[in-house]
């Protein structure tokens, strides 16, 4: 079974996501599925990786960089990408990080609806709720997002098939949940091995989280 993930991040505004995202398409690997991943690159292009073993193999830039574009253009660059990328087959289904609702995403997940019924689409809400985040946040972009937002959520069950969510058993918006944990890839980092004279003294921790 293949399928696509779409993240909408990009990697100059949201550090620290990349390693999660290839750490979830790895999960994934391991229980027999193979995912393409379409998201941003460093520059701002939307670029198509392809993995094997667990490790990228191919990745492929689609479009320009251009400097100070609006939201709705990388949007509609991205969500275009991903249907062109369906369109080609073998797309079993997708996994989505939720990037807000808008009539653009619901137009893209209409259409992969109604070309495609048999397409399983998962959407991951990374934070839920989170609509108190967005008030903390005072600017007329955000507001706009927001209500666009509300809006047009409601209309989100016609066409998900199950969210993800951390920490968080409810439905969704009207959308059974799937509820997971959040982590990293144990199996990429190794233990350091600690001389019994290190821990004579204090053992000072500092978490830093973003």
């Amino acid at each position: 079974m293949k399928g696509l993930y779409i993240s909408n991040l990009r990697p100059k505004k949201s550090t620290g996501y990349n390693s999660k995202v290839i750490g979830q398409i790895r999960g994934m690997m391991t229980y027999g599925l193979e995912v393409e991943l379409i998201s941003f690159s460093d520059n701002d292009q939307v670029i198509i990786r392809k993995f094997e073993h667990k490790e990228i193999i191919e990745e492929l830039s689609v479009g320009l960089d251009i400097d100070n574009s609006s939201m709705i253009f990388y949007r509609r660059l991205l969500l275009d990408t991903a249907f062109t990328r369906i369109q080609k087959g073998d797309i079993s289904f997708l996994y989505i990080r939720y990037p807000r609702a808008d009539p653009l995403y619901l137009l893209f997940l209409h259409k992969v609806k109604q070309k495609y019924p048999k397409i399983i689409i998962i959407c991951e809400f990374p934070t839920f709720p989170y609509d108190q985040e967005l008030l903390k946040m005072r600017s007329m972009k955000i507001f706009l997002i927001q209500v666009l937002d509300i809006f047009t959520r409601p209309f989100l069950k016609c066409f998900i098939d199950r969210a993800v969510v951390i920490n968080y058993e409810d439905s969704v918006f009207g959308i059974e949940s799937l509820n997971i944990s959040n982590g990293i890839s144990v199996s990429e980092y190794t233990a350091r091995n600690w001389e019994s004279a290190d821990l004579a003294g204090d053992l000072n921790l500092l978490g830093v989280a973003n």
